[in-house]
């Protein structure tokens, strides 16, 4: 006669993995997402405009009233506690918050994939709903409204996010959380920008049009996520989330520095997302083509679910994390592949460039 079989022996449930799991960069990886930094060479195609973009001056009376304020913004961050940062800090580093933001909202409407939990920025920008056409809203739900229950006031097509930690908390997870909501925010106006744009194959310009920021013990990172297409050796769109620069705020030069490139990121999304989603309401009016590619919908490859392994598969054999391993040869192809074309470093087509020495906002 069979043995019975133990109820606990039945068939187990893995947990969709967090940010704060010591694996969940594996998990990243094993989904066709990818750390870099732009100091080992792998970096948007424009990254010099992004550059020359963050360091355009703000305006004399600012950067005198953050000089003298830079004493109190140390005090400050000794709070101990993320909201007081939020309440007492952030809004020195990034200004104020006059468009449409939110924070804290669970992305279930927008998954990075069912073996994940929902990512969850800290403070998010984008677009107000109302501004975007209704087909493109409908055809593109899941890749550009974040949450449906508050999806005629929550911000949509997100592409600018700012994650904090209290000291006590964790730089890894800051980071890790910075590197899912890029992602979502970059598939998000990849779709935009191939919404029925006719052609039969998905656009891939090699360029960041989404940006996250970090700040944990003083130093404030700065993120650019972007889409690399898909080729002989890589089947899948890969998604790289490459370290632009760091800023120490605890030094007043730094302080002064990193507060001007946060404010100018917030600004160049900005215009980002608005020059997508105005595209993509243009086309929207107009009759869709006879053709459908397979983009036509806005169904962009997504971050593919089967691939995913068990979490019992991603423990190391030497207990090391993932962060510490080597890169797979996926990783190593995709790298050389990038390298090795041509970069065209240019500004994106209708983009205004803002030349170094021109005031910004406050």
């Amino acid at each position: 006669m069979a043995p019975k079989r133990d109820e606990s022996e039945s068939e187990m449930v893995v947990k969709p993995s967090g940010p704060y799991d010591p694996n969940y960069e594996q998990y990243l990886n094993d989904h066709n997402t990818w750390f870099a930094s732009a100091d080992d060479g792998t970096k948007p195609d424009n990254y010099d405009y992004i550059i020359q973009r963050l360091g355009v001056p703000r305006s004399p009376d600012l950067l005198t009233e953050l000089s003298n304020q830079h004493k109190d913004f140390i005090n400050k961050n000794d709070t101990g506690s993320q909201e007081t940062l939020f309440d007492n800090v952030i809004p020195t580093i990034q200004g104020p918050s006059e468009g449409v933001y939110a924070r804290n909202r669970r992305f279930y409407n927008m998954r990075l994939a069912d073996t994940f939990s929902d990512a969850q920025p800290d403070f998010y920008e984008g677009v107000h709903p109302k501004d975007i056409h209704a087909e493109v809203k409908r055809t593109l739900s899941k890749r550009i409204i974040p949450t449906r229950a508050r999806g005629t006031k929550d911000p949509a097509a997100p592409n600018y996010f700012f994650e904090a930690k209290a000291p006590s908390q964790y730089t890894e997870v800051a980071r890790m959380q910075a590197g899912i909501a890029g992602v979502l925010g970059a598939r998000g106006l990849h779709s935009l920008q191939n919404y029925r744009k006719g052609t039969e194959e998905p656009v891939y310009d090699g360029n960041a049009y989404t940006f996250s920021v970090t700040y944990v013990n003083f130093v404030l990172t700065i993120y650019a996520t972007y889409l690399t297409a898909p080729s002989r050796d890589i089947d899948r769109p890969q998604y790289i989330v490459t370290e632009i620069n760091q800023y120490w705020l605890r030094n007043k030069s730094l302080f002064l520095e990193g507060v001007t490139a946060c404010r100018n990121l917030r600004d160049l999304a900005k215009e980002f997302r608005e020059k997508f989603v105005n595209e993509a309401n243009g086309r929207a009016k107009k009759p869709a083509r006879q053709t459908r590619s397979t983009h036509a919908a806005g169904d962009l490859p997504d971050l593919p679910e089967e691939d995913h392994p068990s979490a019992e598969g991603l423990d190391s054999d030497d207990g090391t994390s993932s962060h510490n391993r080597g890169k797979s040869s996926t990783f190593e192809s995709w790298t050389l592949r990038l390298r090795g074309r041509g970069r065209r470093e240019t500004a994106p087509d209708e983009l205004p460039r803002k030349e170094p020495g021109r005031n910004g906002r406050g």
